[in-house]
């Protein structure tokens, strides 16, 4: 084969390689991800973290909220507003004697009330 052959030749092989290597980042991207660190000493470490934590989130479906939901979102919405008011100071801190815990606990007892 003459040079320009050989290089032609050459550029075909490494398109064909760009393709391979962008089907399997798209199909399989935590495989791909493992074969990329292990190859360096810090990588081996991060892999098993890594991939763990990604197969173990699951996916989240958006649910519609149902209109009994939000009268409830808005009542408790209403009641946070009262009980805070009753709870903080005028700058803004929580009374001597109420938590974060208390105001939450206060605020549902009076959005299931229905005040």
């Amino acid at each position: 084969m003459c040079k320009t052959c050989d290089r032609i030749q050459q550029l075909l092989d490494a398109a064909t390689m760009a393709d391979n290597i962008a089907s399997a980042i798209k199909n399989e991207p935590d495989e791909v991800a493992m074969n990329l660190l292990s190859a360096t000493p810090i990588g081996r470490g991060i892999k098993s973290t890594r991939t763990a934590a990604r197969l173990a989130a699951p996916v989240a479906r958006k649910v519609a909220r149902t209109k009994a939901g939000k009268a409830a979102g808005r009542r408790l919405s209403r009641s946070l507003v009262a009980v805070n008011k009753r709870a903080r100071t005028k700058a803004g801190k929580l009374k001597k004697g109420w938590t974060q815990s208390r105001v939450m606990k206060t605020a549902h007892k009076m959005a299931k009330k229905g005040r």
